[in-house]
Parts: structure tokens; C-alpha cells; sequence
């Protein structure tokens, strides 16, 4: 029970990572995003 809490806390985390990475991605000029 203890490791399911701990992997759910870990997609949490990884989710809220992935977000700051769009959250970023977005915030940079478009030719970046189109380059990529």
C-alpha cells in the first residue's frame, strides 16, 4: 500500500513537471517550437 502511494505521488509530480514544461515551451518565440 505504502509503494502504490509512492508511485502515485510520483506521477503527481512528474504530471506537474510536464505542465511547467508546456507552461515553458509556451512562453518561448514560435520558430523554437516549429524547430523543434
Amino acid at each position: 500500500m505504502a509503494g502504490k502511494n509512492r508511485s502515485q505521488k510520483r506521477r503527481l509530480y512528474s504530471t506537474a513537471r510536464l505542465a511547467k514544461e508546456a507552461l515553458r515551451l509556451q512562453k518561448l518565440p514560435p520558430h523554437w517550437d516549429s524547430r523543434m
